[in-house]
């Protein structure tokens, strides 16, 4: 009996300490340290060390505190929310010390200073991926938990790119945990997404589902075909084009110079829809946008109020941008220069004149003007030798004399002597019979023989290879004959306005601005002009060589020559600073340029290069400008030869007209005089 008594005594001792551990393990189960340590291991699994703990009503920072195991490893902000107004700062309220910063916060429904702190971070769009939030909620809301959380947070703004974790804890020290987001938080009834993320207890910690895992932009790729607001700016749409905007905007093949970049970026960002399931709701503007009189326009107005989630147009990165709106990273780089077509000479010199220098061509005439002189003696001299010979052997021919013809000695039979040797165009060998003056032509042609090989040979290859280019800087532009315009377009202004550079700003004050706006023009009068030759133009090169693909000949394409004096225009996709969308079209268009589709949209947008090394094998032609001075020399001949003949003709009827008059005198004077 003392035995059973015994045992019967240690059971009741093991059952009351039993008991008692229950009962502790149940009070801890129910107070602030197990939430807080789930907290801790939600902190651990993000990697975040900074931490805001959001207390209010009858709770104290004391009581939050308690439990945390590790405190000196993370930075903990406590802000009691009993005492806020509305007109805090909520930037300055939750603002971390690094880019992701964690939040916990318990609440039960009805409480009105929790109810309002939500409502406030909502309307204020906190509820995003630069916030890790932690909300425990109260036993009541475990049975029925998806009503009861479409319920306590379903008319918050919990966006697409929100990381809101809910846990539910029971009455087992077990906290189950939810994720939750909205797809399109514009969209009227739109319900909450609540997926499971995993559970934590005190035994087995922090579980979570593999998926979770992976970043928030892998896993939320389905937008269950939502419609997105966006906006494009439309210039050139005309409804003479017989295409719709639709139509338009996703044509490739037709009227490629209007609205080039908005076209092409639009079609580049079609591909998301596919990739993520959503469609555009488009908004057209007819402006860019831009800051006039304190208030933006356009399509910038619309991301600076929030209207719309992203542009579906390219925006320049620039500096007064950024406080309104964010950035992608690059899709489009825009290149802006001076074009214009090179011309093939400067000044008075020609192909005819090309291959010599001055200074040779002034010993060429030098040379001819003494052979002249030298010629001149020797027909002089070998004439008094004929007529001396003559004299002595009166009764000798001249064709025995000097078995020739008689010697001329006049001065135009001289030039054209001299003429004829410098064109390889001799006179007949019966002319003179003077070793010397035969020695003088031989030695003359044989000069004229080699100057005209070289001549020719330089013409040839100088016409079948490329000829160079002078006009290739901004001095060497400036510098030049031609007319120097830009396009009528809000850029060039800017940078022209905008320059430091001396050189620039001289071309804007004193070449473009030169004649008032004659030379600031529209894109397609500039591309005209530019396809006339004479003018340069400043301007978008893209659109630009669209444009001069129908107004230029394949040889004609091969003179244009570009000036740089600005860096190009590097563009992103502008969006609005709240939405939810910032990170996945980071990511598509990251992921766009990784698997080539970027570069396969340029390519489909940019005009094919010619090849201008194999245009130069083909048949060149001179052109009028460089064989106008031959037309001039003949033209100029004729006229002289014209009119010599008039005063010849003059001079021998005149000269008739007095021998006549002087043998009728003669005739009347013989007849009274005596005889």
């Amino acid at each position: 009996m003392r035995k059973l008594l015994a045992l019967h005594n240690i059971f009741r001792i093991v059952c009351c300490n039993a008991c008692v551990i229950i009962i502790l393990c149940q009070m801890v189960c129910f107070g602030k340290n197990v939430e807080l340590q789930a907290f801790e291991e939600h902190l651990k699994f993000h990697h975040l060390k900074q931490a805001i703990v959001i207390y209010g009503g009858r709770e104290t920072r004391e009581h939050n505190c308690f439990g945390i195991n590790s405190v000196n490893r993370y930075f903990f902000k406590f802000v009691n929310i009993a005492y806020l107004k509305n007109n805090t700062n909520f930037y300055k309220l939750l603002r971390g010390n690094s880019h992701r910063t964690g939040v916990f916060m318990t609440y039960t429904r009805g409480n009105v200073v929790k109810d309002r702190f939500l409502q406030k971070a909502s309307e204020n769009y906190w509820f995003n991926n630069s916030m890790s939030w932690f909300i425990v909620l109260d036993d009541k809301y475990h049975n029925n938990h998806v009503e009861k959380m479409q319920q306590a947070f379903g008319n918050l703004n919990v966006l697409l790119n929100s990381d809101v974790s809910v846990g539910l804890k029971n009455k087992s020290c077990f906290i189950d945990i939810y994720d939750i987001y909205k797809i399109c938080q514009r969209c009227k009834n739109e319900k909450l997404t609540i997926e499971y993320k995993g559970n934590w207890s005190q035994t087995s910690v922090l579980k979570i589902e593999d998926r979770f895992r992976l970043p928030f932009a892998l896993r939320r790729r389905n937008f269950n075909n939502s419609p997105v607001k966006v906006a494009t700016a439309i210039l050139d749409y005309s409804p003479s084009l017989n295409m719709t905007i639709p139509e338009y905007l996703n044509d490739n093949k037709h009227y490629l110079y209007n609205d080039f970049l908005q076209r092409k970026t639009y079609q580049l960002l079609t591909r998301t829809q596919e990739v993520y399931n959503y469609s555009f709701q488009l908004t057209i503007e007819k402006d860019w946008g831009s800051f006039s009189n304190g208030t933006w326009s356009g399509v910038l107005a619309l991301l600076k109020n929030h209207d719309i989630e992203f542009s579906v147009n390219p925006l320049r990165y620039m500096s007064e941008r950024f406080h309104i709106l964010s950035y992608t990273p690059e899709v489009h780089v825009e290149l802006v220069r001076f074009l214009l077509r090179h011309p093939k000479q400067r000044g008075i010199r020609n192909i005819f004149l090309e291959p010599l220098a001055n200074t040779v061509w002034w010993s060429v005439l030098a040379l001819i003007v003494i052979t002249g002189i030298m010629l001149a003696i020797h027909v002089h001299a070998e004439f008094q030798i004929y007529w001396e010979l003559k004299r002595l052997q009166p009764h000798e021919s001249a064709a025995t004399t000097l078995k020739q013809l008689v010697p001329e000695h006049n001065l135009d039979f001289i030039v054209l002597t001299t003429l004829e040797a410098v064109f390889m165009q001799g006179p007949t060998p019966e002319q003179f019979h003077s070793n010397s003056i035969r020695l003088l032509l031989t030695s003359v042609s044989v000069f004229a023989l080699l100057l005209v090989q070289f001549y020719a040979a330089y013409i040839v290859s100088s016409l079948l290879s490329e000829p160079p280019r002078t006009i290739t800087t901004l001095d060497a532009l400036y510098n030049s004959s031609l007319e120097i315009g830009m396009e009528k377009a809000r850029y060039n202004y800017d940078l022209f306005n905008g320059t430091t550079n001396r050189l620039v700003d001289n071309i804007f004050k004193y070449r473009i601005c030169k004649n008032g706006k004659q030379n600031i023009v529209t894109l397609e009068q500039g591309v005209q002009r530019i396809a006339r030759g004479g003018f340069a133009l400043h301007v978008t090169l893209n659109r630009a060589y669209q444009l001069l693909e129908d107004k230029l000949s394949e040889s004609q394409f091969c003179e244009l020559q570009e000036i740089i004096f600005t860096n190009a225009f590097t563009t992103g996709i502008g969006m609005a600073k709240t939405t939810p969308y910032s990170i996945y079209l980071k990511s598509a268009i990251l992921k766009f340029r990784e698997t080539g589709i970027l570069n396969y949209n340029d390519l489909a947008w940019k005009l094919a290069k010619i090849d201008c090394a194999a245009l130069a094998k083909d048949d060149v032609e001179v052109d009028l400008e460089h064989f106008a001075p031959v037309l001039v020399i003949l033209a100029l001949g004729i006229v002289i030869a014209i009119w010599v003949f008039i005063l010849e003709h003059l001079y021998k009827r005149v000269a008739n007209r007095l021998r006549v008059n002087y043998e009728i005198v003669c005739k009347t004077m013989r007849k009274y005089l005596p005889k």
